[in-house]
């Protein structure tokens, strides 16, 4: 496979978590939620980490610099001057070096449960279908689908990705949609360039949207692909204090788990 290059996206503000703070520092029972991610990534190989930055962007620097230990992958800042969207931060990344020639693999800051088996399933099925764009999907059960905030996967009547529609986007009947957006993303940097030339903020949050990257690169005859996983858990996200709470008994109750099979052996 061509170089890997991580782009963590870490511009978020903790608005809804009540702190004055970047959300990639909110910290877990154990560490921010910044460390979780970096940490998955060190289970995958990859040249690079370009962590993309915006709200008190400082704070993130100063973190990385004090207590993230130098790691074998160089990790590098780009900076998004304005929360535009999370195509807009991908394009800094982009921007960040435009002469990189490889595969961009895109996962957020403030999701701290994905495993990097995962990771590397989904870049195993990238590498093997020879696809532009590969995506992490799950799928909602039917009583509580119509509320879920991820964004919905449209697919055609032969089963292919059309696009990913966000939730503030959806039709009424797309609420209904099973099939969701994970938020980890492979793709090829020899597609962006096109990508950012159609990319729009013609949506409800009047934003550049990641997603619409999926149904540009179809547009263009470009493979696109979901990887559906078994469980939505490995992409919990945190926004609120209820969120943060239900990822702390996770990893309480995976610490726990790991203290009784260490007992037994």
């Amino acid at each position: 496979m061509s170089k890997i290059r991580s782009v963590i996206l870490a511009g978020g503000r903790g608005t809804r978590m009540r702190v004055d703070l970047p959300k990639v520092l909110v910290s877990t029972l154990e560490k921010p939620l910044l460390a979780h991610a970096i940490d998955t990534l060190m289970g995958v190989d990859i040249d690079k980490i370009i962590l993309v930055v915006s709200y008190k962007a400082e704070l993130v620097v100063k973190f990385i610099n004090q207590n993230v230990a130098p790691l074998k992958t160089p990790i590098f800042f780009a900076k998004q001057e304005q929360p535009l969207g999370t195509g807009d931060a991908l394009k800094a990344a982009w921007n960040f070096d435009r002469s990189f020639s490889g595969t961009f693999l895109v996962t957020s800051g403030d999701v701290p449960l994905t495993k990097p088996q995962t990771i590397k399933n989904l870049l195993e099925l990238h590498k093997g279908s020879s696809n532009t764009i590969s995506f992490v999907s799950f799928r909602y059960g039917e009583e509580e689908v119509a509320t879920s905030p991820y964004g919905r996967i449209k697919r055609d009547s032969f089963g292919k990705v059309v696009k990913i529609i966000e939730k503030k986007d959806c039709l009424p009947e797309e609420l209904g949609i099973a099939e969701q957006n994970g938020g980890i993303y492979v793709i090829e940097s020899s597609f962006l360039e096109l990508g950012f030339y159609h990319l729009n903020n013609n949506n409800a949050q009047n934003e550049y949207y990641l997603t619409d990257l999926v149904e540009i690169a179809i547009n263009n005859n470009l493979k696109v692909e979901a990887y559906d996983i078994a469980s939505r858990r490995e992409i919990l996200g945190v926004n609120t204090q209820e969120e943060l709470a239900v990822i702390n008994q996770i990893l309480e109750n995976e610490n726990i788990r790991e203290r009784d099979l260490s007992q037994r052996n």
